[in-house]
């Protein structure tokens, strides 16, 4: 079968060019270097070696008459950049899912570049963590515990009530080893390295090191080490014990599963544990300090600008409602995030999104050109980036 056979869409130009490079080739020595120039083999997008391949993908699409292609890539995939240039070549639409695959301190990697293009190629971009590949761990952990379950009926069969019952009081035997094991280690790392070096106490420390202790949980890699045990030996013999094994092992994992996991939330509340009160503490003073300071300075700009007392009033007002949230911050009593602070946060990012759609409007209508478009787009995302703070 060649590639003949398969029905293809044409979008690139032809066989991109492949230019020398004969400064490279010099400075190395040896053969001549060629570079081959797919970023120029279509007007999509700047190209790329992702186009060919979207050539035999999209004569399906258009056969099943779609109206949309979608992609999933990480934040700056050029695939999903060229699956939204292909789709406004089509006049259809396009839904991009882009992944953080890496962890990038750049707080605006994730509104510029290739998420950038494809926006203003009118893809919808969703922007998520690494959901696909949890998911997929999900499914393949899944159909791990389900071939268990499918064998474990033939594994009991195999064996006499009075065995499965020892092998079972095996596997709680062995529970309480692993569990005795671990908060021995874990209270020993926790406890005996700031002793040894004479450092003071961290905070809830026993809290801590017994909630670590008491997430130990087993769950699909010692049933894969389990039922990754042969069958039988070279010699031809059955491997001795492995049905004990695996039947230990899945003893194990349920305890654990279902012990730890169901009492871990239950251990977790009976601590007490949440947020560093401390911590929470230390940060509303410092957020407190700096309200007080805007609205003295404010108090003395109401001399310096008589003309400007509108917008002195609405600075005041600002940091008034800071002020309230801060307090609301500091009360104990409140439990996680202000929710009135996370409604306002909601209705600001509503209208900045309704500035983003405008901005976007004007460039396509050709109104702005692509300074204009970065200047302003800079700006909004600033804004947000202030919100979210």
């Amino acid at each position: 079968m060649a590639i003949t056979d398969f029905e293809r869409y044409p979008l690139t130009f032809g066989p991109s060019p492949i230019h020398p490079l004969p400064r490279l080739s010099a400075h190395l020595g040896g053969a001549q270097i060629w570079a081959k120039r797919e970023d120029v083999n279509s007007g999509l997008a700047f190209g790329g070696n992702k186009t060919r391949k979207l050539e035999y993908f999209v004569p399906d699409a258009l056969a099943q008459g779609a109206d949309t292609l979608v992609s999933i890539g990480g934040y700056q995939s050029n695939h999903t950049r060229q699956v939204a240039a292909v789709a406004a070549k089509l006049g259809l639409k396009a839904r991009l899912v882009q992944e953080n695959w890496v962890d990038w301190p750049d707080p605006l990697s994730d509104r510029v570049g290739n998420i950038l293009l494809s926006r203003i190629m009118g893809a919808d971009v969703r922007l998520t963590g690494r959901a696909v590949w949890e998911t997929i761990t999900f499914l393949l952990y899944g159909f791990v515990f389900i071939l268990t379950g499918l064998e474990m009926p033939q594994l009991l069969r195999s064996l006499t009530p009075s065995t499965a019952i020892q092998l079972v009081g095996i596997g709680v035997a062995v529970t309480g080893v692993l569990v005795a094991v671990r908060v021995l280690w874990i209270f020993a790392t926790a406890y005996v390295p700031p002793l040894l070096r004479g450092q003071p106490r961290t905070p809830h420390l026993f809290a801590h090191s017994l909630v670590l202790s008491w997430a130990g949980m087993r769950g699909v890699v010692s049933l894969a080490v389990a039922l990754a045990l042969p069958l039988s030996l070279p010699e031809g013999g059955p491997f001795p014990a492995r049905d004990a094994l695996i039947v230990v092992t899945l003893t194990v994992i349920v305890l654990t599963l279902v012990g730890q996991g169901l009492t871990l939330p239950w251990l977790i509340r009976s601590l007490r544990l949440g947020a560093d009160v401390e911590v929470r503490e230390e940060e509303a003073s410092a957020r407190q300090e700096l309200v007080q300071a805007a609205t003295r300075r404010i108090d003395q700009l109401y001399e310096v600008w008589p003309g400007h007392r509108p917008l002195l009033d609405r600075l005041r007002d600002m940091y008034r409602d800071r002020s309230e949230h801060v307090e609301r911050q500091r009360d104990p009593s409140t439990e996680g995030e202000d929710r009135e602070l996370i409604e306002h946060r909601e209705i600001r990012r509503t209208v900045i999104d309704s500035e983003r759609e405008a901005l976007l409007r004007l460039r396509t209508e050709g109104a702005i050109d692509d300074d204009v478009m970065r200047s302003l787009e800079r700006e909004l995302d600033l804004e947000e980036e202030r919100m979210d703070a």
